[in-house]
């Protein structure tokens, strides 16, 4: 395989998202933005800032235009606060497994909801001259993505695909 089935669970994910939130003035990350698919999705949520550390794709799909804010740095930099949604979208299979984990650890802190996307057991290599295109978890089943990232539950998902969120504390 060489690119990412898109839009995988899209209409699920905008119900989720809608349901879970009841206001449009939530503030959303979405990271690993690429093409911006989340932010397309989220049209009618203003307050959308974009992580994406691939200077090509914020010029090639004009993320200014559809993001807020767009932070052209790698997450693993990037110093934040706290916004109400993160999404991962297909992009947690190019970091590294401890990398990953460790920012699984630190995004579901700094977050009302945490989406992550992925397929499995995907290969990819570069594309368009990106190097973070480069899957680093070719591994990732449903079963090895809930072993690795114990944060996480599973909200979506079939045989080639996941989606996942965060699992609530208990009060």
């Amino acid at each position: 395989m060489s690119k990412i089935i898109n839009n995988v669970f899209d209409d699920e994910i905008l119900n989720y998202i809608e349901k879970t939130f009841e206001t449009k003035g939530i503030s959303i990350l979405d990271v690993g933005a690429g093409a911006g698919r989340f932010g397309k999705l989220l049209k009618d949520f203003p307050e959308k800032e974009a992580v994406e550390v691939f200077a090509g794709y914020v010029s090639k799909y004009k993320l200014q235009k559809i993001y807020k804010k767009v932070h052209r740095t790698n997450i693993s930099n990037f110093s934040f606060g706290y916004y109400d949604l993160i999404i991962l979208g297909d992009m947690l299979i190019n970091i590294e497994k401890m990398k990953a984990q460790k920012l699984i650890t630190k995004l579901v802190t700094q977050c009302k909801e945490l989406v992550v996307t992925v397929p499995y057991k995907y290969s990819q290599d570069i594309i368009c001259s990106n190097l973070y295109e480069v899957s680093k978890q070719r591994d990732l089943t449903k079963s090895i993505f809930l072993a690795r990232y114990p944060e996480m539950k599973i909200l979506f998902g079939n045989d080639i695909y996941g989606v996942f969120v965060k699992k609530k504390n208990k009060a």
